[in-house]
């Protein structure tokens, strides 16, 4: 339950700021937020910030470049959060060692 409400949390505010961005502005800041964190640093944006620790570089990139095709097929997010909720709860359970799920 408390991975769902992260991920409906952030597709809300990924919807909202999509909405005052424009669709073209929105996927090109998608692009670019890996390389913003690691400059501005999570305090700017914790809770992409808390994404980005949890699935590690490469897995981020895909995380967002998903969030932006869902986003702009007008997607219900359920599928897009089966999919990222089961690879975070992979990833903590590689690196905890505990049963999967357990995030």
């Amino acid at each position: 339950m408390f991975l769902t409400a992260k991920f409906d949390r952030t597709w809300r505010a990924m919807t909202q700021f999509r909405a005052k961005l424009g669709v073209a502005r929105f996927r090109d800041l998608m692009a670019d937020v890996p390389d913003a964190l690691a400059e501005l640093g999570s305090v700017a944006h914790p809770g992409l910030a808390e994404f980005s620790l949890l699935l590690g570089g490469d897995d981020f990139r895909a995380f967002l470049a998903d969030i932006t095709e869902a986003l702009d097929a007008e997607s219900d997010p359920g599928a897009f959060w089966a999919k990222w909720i089961d690879v975070v709860c992979e990833r903590t359970k590689t690196k905890t060692g505990g049963p999967k799920g357990s995030a």
